[in-house]
């Protein structure tokens, strides 16, 4: 099984989360001197959430939905997406922009096709930054300038992948790669001649290579039909001739997203703990109904 096992299931839909326990952390160290002085360092840049789906009390359906749900995912072996009601959507102030340092290094169109989403926290003028890696399908929309960008394939419009939260434009140039040599450069050679410059920004589409699929690259050029992404590809997966070199404008308008987002979750325990408490015998029903208490059923947050 790999490591990144992931099941595109929001747990639990039919299973009411009140009670529910948890929300982000950080890990911070604090040193406090003699004196009383602290020094702190902060150990993770950006927070990951915890909750606890137990304390509760569990008719026979909603029990067997959590046995089954825990039983496909193989306890802690699978991921699958959670809604986290204290923060699930955004208004209009999220970003889309690209990843550098997993932060948002440009929020504008650059040139080039594929952009992360993010969720933008503004305190007090301290800005932080959340990548969002499952948006929920038919719940998002985009904005170019302020204007609204249709979902689709045409001109002006543009995907969203709500597997990975990634967004690409419509590309107004493609081009197709003839090879992806494996090299300390990462070298890309196009059948025709690309009128490409240095320091433009392209985004490659390769599903054979996915070290590079859905990444945007600034290159450097190296002839009519060759360019260098400053990448080592040397252990890379092999091109198969299946993909292309893309463009969008450079208008430099801000690209914005508002709607809901999923978390990506495992379950942090390999064992449910319930509690018989009753059975009860409705008249006329054919069977009794055991009610279970949930004591505790921990999940994490997966960063991805």
């Amino acid at each position: 099984m790999a490591y990144n096992d992931f099941d595109e299931v929001v747990f639990s839909p039919g299973i009411p989360l009140r009670g529910t326990t948890g929300g982000p952390s950080f890990n911070t160290s604090v040193l406090t001197t003699q004196s009383g002085k602290e020094y702190r360092q902060q150990n993770w840049k950006f927070s990951r959430g915890s909750w606890d789906l137990g304390g509760r009390t569990l008719r026979e359906v909603e029990t067997q939905e959590i046995v089954a749900f825990f039983q496909a995912r193989g306890g802690m072996a699978r991921g699958f997406r959670f809604k986290d009601f204290s923060d699930y959507k955004d208004n209009g102030n999220g970003r889309i922009g690209r990843v550098g340092n997993n932060n948002v290094m440009a929020s504008t169109i650059d040139g080039s096709t594929f952009y992360n989403m993010f969720k933008q926290y503004n305190s007090a003028g301290q800005l932080y930054y959340r990548r969002i890696y499952k948006p929920v399908n038919n719940k998002i929309i985009v904005k170019k300038g302020g204007v609204l960008v249709p979902i689709g394939m045409g001109a002006g419009q543009c995907q969203i992948d709500y597997t990975t939260g990634i967004v690409r434009l419509t590309p107004i140039k493609r081009l197709h790669i003839q090879s992806i040599a494996k090299d300390d450069q990462g070298t890309i050679t196009t059948d025709t001649a690309h009128s490409l410059t240095d320091g433009e920004r392209v985004g490659l589409n390769v599903p054979s290579v996915p070290e590079l699929h859905q990444r945007s690259f600034s290159i450097k050029v190296q002839n009519a039909t060759k360019f260098t992404i400053y990448e080592n590809t040397t252990d890379y997966s092999n091109y198969t001739g299946d993909g292309y070199a893309e463009q969008d404008d450079k208008g430099g308008q801000a690209l914005t997203w508002e709607g809901e987002f999923d978390v990506p979750v495992r379950f942090n325990t390999d064992k449910i703990d319930f509690y018989f408490t009753e059975i009860v015998k409705y008249t006329n029903a054919p069977s009794a109904e055991v009610f279970c208490d949930l004591q505790t059923l921990p999940i994490v947050e997966l960063k991805l």
